[in-house]
């Protein structure tokens, strides 16, 4: 265990942590792997378009567990609402089934009015599809929050993510729902392995479904913690629609979802 040729101990308190798998355990370490492919997530892609929010089958919705996710984006050049994100599920009894992405971008959203023109939109497809819960983030959201609360009442709930380990906490005092982001993360990845997840056809979902392919793990040496990183300059916002959507399943459905059994973040 120590020795200054080739004690265990010694390379652990000296070598940085992928040299000292690499080198001192004979284990592999490769920084920012692939946490899923293309192909595993395409697979999952079932043979139906994408529902139609000016179509929406009243036996597909009616009664049944619906969640809606938002993140949002703004452009810094316009100050314009850009790029924000919504994803509707309906809770299956052993699955989660993505029904409706939309990405708001484009010259149509970024002007002026671009802001009350998504807010309008998310209030017709809550309307639409009959959604229970919306959860979307707090951290830029908060004003367009605070807007669209206004719209569609106590069904917006706010969620924010945080470092360290703790389980998914309901806030009193600010009134959202603090997300431990690593842990919440390894719990998502590891429901989308195991095909927890539908989507709508292929051709209408790889767009959102490489934006999962844009995060990465990454260890820091000098806080010995393991992260989530976003690649430079790629969007990461449909893997924590998917997030916030299982956590709201969880927290107001779970009774639904067998199949998260010992996952549950109520645990």
């Amino acid at each position: 265990w120590r020795n200054s040729a080739d004690g265990i101990l010694d390379k652990y308190e000296t070598y940085s942590r992928d040299k000292f798998l690499n080198e001192g355990m004979a284990m592999p370490s490769i920084q920012g792997e692939a946490l899923i492919t293309l192909q595993e997530l395409e697979s999952f892609c079932e043979d139906r378009p994408m529902m139609s929010p000016d179509n929406v089958p009243m036996e597909e919705i009616r009664g049944q567990a619906i969640i809606a996710a938002v993140d949002w984006a703004y452009n810094i050049l316009t100050e314009a609402a850009s790029h924000t994100i919504i994803g509707i599920a309906k809770v299956e009894n052993d699955h989660i089934k993505m029904l409706y992405m939309k990405r708001f971008s484009g010259p149509y959203y970024e002007g002026l009015k671009g802001p009350d023109i998504v807010l309008d939109e998310i209030k017709g497809l809550v309307t639409a599809f009959g959604v229970d819960w919306l959860f979307a983030d707090h951290r830029i959201g908060n004003k367009e929050n605070t807007r669209l609360k206004q719209r569609i009442g106590k069904r917006l709930v706010e969620v924010e993510y945080s470092t360290g380990s703790h389980p998914v906490t309901w806030k009193q005092d600010t009134k959202r729902y603090s997300i431990p982001k690593t842990e919440s993360l390894d719990r998502l990845f590891n429901q989308l392995r195991a095909g927890r997840f539908t989507f709508p056809n292929v051709d209408e979902s790889t767009e959102f479904l490489t934006d999962i392919l844009n995060v990465y793990t990454h260890y820091n040496d000098d806080f010995t913690r393991r992260t989530y990183e976003r690649k430079g300059g790629a969007s990461d916002d449909f893997l924590d629609l998917c997030n916030y959507t299982l956590i709201a399943a969880i927290e107001f459905f779970d009774e639904k979802m067998p199949w998260l059994g010992k996952y549950s973040y109520k645990d």
